[in-house]
């Protein structure tokens, strides 16, 4: 989401920007560096000995003295509050929360940390949230900032978009036959994520279907050397219906290929994983977690949080409508993303609550 942010905003002639990663250069750096956008990557040590990293940090601050310091996410929001009280000269300094429930799948460092930000919460001019269960969450950890703004995720709907031609590219390149059902869920390799419940459900879809169908993951951490999730798909017989294929470069050709995306999470803020989707023209199917049933409206299924006889219903409905049918959902809930969710109308509202705040 903030390389799409980055990227609208540069096509504006009024701002300017640099983008600082506290951590080593990776994918999305080379993605903006691709844009044009100036990017300082630090690479800054899990460690509190990381002293010299933190005074580069400052040294770029104050050599840009900008108008707005936008944090993203808990430790910038640190580190960033840190910066704004030794370095004269800075602006507005805005924090930016993207999760919800989420406190169970970080290290209890981090959880701490969570727990120091809701002191400090008070002292940034404001705090953006991109959904209003992620707003709800704060508040019961103590957050109390001057201002709350949800600004919800934006979607590049001309990168995202339907492409008839995938599923056969995609099939072929991943030895799938071409006629199967594809069940696919993007997310990252982590508890919360719970794809064990995906697994599960799709177990017992097959069991009542005579359709064929076949399950694939994608993200950091879900390929074959995962062996816990090489176990669970074992130990419920979808050993021959399961590709994990890991990272992907390219999200909307794996979008695109699929006939229903699922997010099985337990939780979260407002999933991109599913406006994604949805943007491709493909059905969801989500847990009734974070904004996600905003998010979707009407033009979807949503399902209680590691209920497994409701996703596999909920897979199985879809699984039997005609082509012609699913078409249809698939492209409601395209019209959906274009109509509320576009990459500019986010960007728009970022850009004016910026100016409003200088």
């Amino acid at each position: 989401m903030l390389v799409k942010l980055v990227v609208n905003l540069a096509k504006r002639d009024k701002i300017k920007q640099q983008v600082i990663s506290l951590a080593s250069e990776g994918y999305f750096a080379h993605e903006l560096k691709n844009y044009g956008i100036d990017v300082n990557c630090l690479g800054m040590a899990k460690s509190i000995e990381d002293v010299k990293t933190f005074f580069r940090l400052l040294g770029l601050i104050r050599s840009q003295k900008p108008d707005v310091l936008q944090t993203w996410l808990y430790h910038a929001d640190f580190f960033g509050t840190i910066a704004k009280t030794l370095v004269p000269g800075v602006g507005n300094l805005v924090w930016n929360l993207r999760c919800s429930q989420m406190i169970f799948s970080f290290t209890p460092l981090t959880a701490i940390l969570i727990r120091i930000l809701s002191l400090l919460s008070p002292f940034p001019k404001a705090i953006i949230v991109n959904s209003e269960a992620g707003r709800k969450h704060h508040r019961l950890l103590g957050y109390k900032p001057k201002i709350w703004r949800v600004i919800p995720n934006g979607f590049d709907t001309e990168k995202f978009k339907p492409d008839p031609a995938a599923k056969d590219k995609f099939c072929m390149n991943h030895n799938i036959p071409k006629k199967v059902i594809l069940i696919g869920m993007m997310a990252r390799y982590d508890p919360m994520k719970d794809y064990a419940t995906l697994i599960k459900a799709a177990a017992e879809v097959r069991k009542k279907s005579k359709k064929e169908l076949v399950v694939v993951c994608a993200g950091k951490g879900v390929d074959k050397k995962n062996c816990q999730l090489k176990k669970i798909i074992t130990k419920n017989g979808m050993g021959d219906a399961v590709k994990l294929i890991g990272f992907c470069k390219s999200p909307e050709r794996f979008y695109q290929a699929l006939d229903i995306h699922v997010l099985s999470s337990k939780g979260e803020g407002f999933p991109n994983v599913v406006g994604e989707a949805m943007a491709c023209g493909i059905p969801c199917i989500a847990s009734d977690v974070g904004d996600v049933r905003r998010l979707i409206g009407k033009c979807g299924v949503i399902v209680k949080p590691g209920d497994r006889q409701a996703l596999s219903e909920a897979m199985l409905n879809i699984i039997e409508m005609e082509p012609y049918e699913r078409v249809a959902l698939g492209m409601r809930s395209r019209q959906r993303i274009i109509k509320s969710y576009s990459i500019e109308a986010i960007a728009d509202k970022y850009l004016e609550f910026y100016e409003s705040l200088i």
